[in-house]
């Protein structure tokens, strides 16, 4: 293994037993973009420095009347989307409580009626072509999940979890449509994309990126 690709694992390592006693212990209602979200023991709450960074990035830059955000959780991104364009957006997870937890928070967000949540892997429930905006926060440290809690937060030993989340993505996207996407300086180096957004951390940093789909 390449010496810093070694040192962005340990670095990795620290900051999931980090996240993991948190995730644990972090959860009840939060305010997110005027919204009030419920988030179980075990789903991410808003609170996160990826997900305020990319609810930030996101709604600044994307637009258009039908989009998806991958991964979603609790749904923080997509209902702050979905209040702040009026659209109607797409939310899909494989955590069964964290997205029934998000239909909770689109009632109460009072979106109900522009979200519609999906219990699938990435964006494997979507045509091709089928959005004109799409955002992920996928799980992006560099290591294999080992506890069912790493499903948020652990994107592969080779981050294939991660690349096929943003591949899936940007599939998805209409030409010209806009993705949003998180990382971490542990992921490593992120070809194509344009920097929109960074934050730091006591342990990394973290980055929002852009694509724009090409016909």
């Amino acid at each position: 293994m390449e010496p810093a690709r070694g040192l962005r694992r340990r670095a990795a390592s620290a900051l999931l037993r980090l996240l993991r006693f948190l995730v644990s212990r972090v959860h009840g209602v939060f305010e997110a973009r005027d919204c009030r979200l419920r988030v179980p023991r075990g789903c991410l709450a808003p609170v996160f420095v990826s997900t305020e960074l990319a609810i930030e990035v996101s709604t600044r830059l994307v637009r258009g009347r039908v989009g998806c955000d991958v991964g979603t959780g609790c749904g923080a991104i997509a209902l702050s989307l979905a209040k702040k364009l009026s659209a109607e957006v797409i939310g899909t997870d494989v955590d069964y409580k964290c997205l029934a937890a998000s239909v909770v928070n689109a009632r109460s967000c009072g979106v109900y009626e522009l979200y519609h949540p999906v219990l699938c892997v990435g964006a494997s429930c979507l045509r091709s072509g089928s959005v004109e905006f799409a955002v992920t926060n996928p799980p992006y440290l560099p290591l294999p999940p080992k506890k069912p809690v790493d499903t948020a937060l652990c994107g592969g030993g080779e981050l294939e979890v991660y690349s096929s989340m943003v591949e899936d993505s940007l599939r998805v996207l209409k030409p010209g449509g806009i993705l949003v996407f998180t990382a971490s300086s542990l992921t490593g180096s992120v070809l194509g994309a344009v920097p929109a957004g960074r934050r730091l951390t006591p342990f990394d940093a973290v980055l929002a990126y852009v694509l724009v789909k090409r016909c």
